[in-house]
């Protein structure tokens, strides 16, 4: 059985398994990272394991301060900073900030905006 696809269909777009990842994805400073993580990724029997694992599980690193994924689809790499390495001001007037835990985030503390007038937010 055969398919017709109109000629107006210019682009095709292979299905995500065939896209080929892995060893072209993975940065080449990923075996660092690994390393330093507080969480290691378990040994894979090839990169593009590796690199699912990686866009699926984020390690967190730096000291449990910074969290690193790759990007599914680009092999880009992800950053996450805890609060405390964020320049938020005011944000140890417990007035206006409370620091407090959440089961769903992946640091120890997140900072929590109570009052506000204006909000600026640097790293």
């Amino acid at each position: 059985m055969f398919a017709a696809f109109p000629s107006s269909l210019k682009h095709f777009n292979p299905p995500q398994s065939s896209i080929p990842i892995g060893e072209n994805f993975c940065p080449p400073i990923i075996s660092q990272i690994i390393s330093a993580s507080l969480s290691p990724a378990p040994d894979f029997p090839s990169k593009k394991n590796l690199y699912v694992y990686l866009c699926h599980h984020p390690l967190l690193i730096d000291a449990g301060r910074k969290s690193f994924s790759l990007e599914k689809s680009t092999g880009k790499k992800c950053y996450f900073l805890d609060g405390r390495d964020l320049n938020i001001p005011l944000v140890n007037i417990p007035e206006y900030w409370e620091w407090t835990s959440l089961p769903e985030s992946r640091f120890p503390e997140v900072a929590k905006l109570k009052h506000v007038w204006s909000l600026d937010i640097w790293a």
